[in-house]
């Protein structure tokens, strides 16, 4: 009786502990990926180095230049948006209901040129 909601709670601290693991993994990647964009030169490759850096700094999972969105506006004071809209999150243990875990996982960043 007690072994049940003993591993319930276990498996809940294992599942929501790697779902944070992996959300501060892809904000720490997209930070990378804007603070490359940053120092890109020229210019106008900001959005190809900030799509490249997060990608590499996505060292959890698998993360497709496809699904990071880089951009820079034209107009002043010059900036850099990065962000990943939606990447497919995939549970460690398959214990939980699907309705307790989120089904995919976002971050964005901005950066300003100096």
């Amino acid at each position: 009786m007690v072994l049940p909601v003993l591993l319930l709670i276990l498996f809940a601290i294992m599942e929501y502990g790697w779902l944070m693991v992996h959300q501060i993994v892809l904000i720490n990647a997209v930070s990378t990926g804007a603070r490359a964009a940053i120092r890109a030169n020229p210019e106008e490759l900001a959005p190809y180095t900030a799509k490249d850096y997060t990608v590499k700094a996505f060292w959890i999972g698998t993360l497709t230049r496809d699904q990071v969105l880089a951009e820079m506006p034209a107009d002043n004071p010059k900036r850099v948006y990065v962000s990943v809209p939606a990447w497919d999150y995939e549970p460690i243990t398959h214990f939980l209901p699907s309705a307790l875990l989120p089904k995919s996982l976002n971050a964005a960043s901005v950066m300003v040129f100096p």
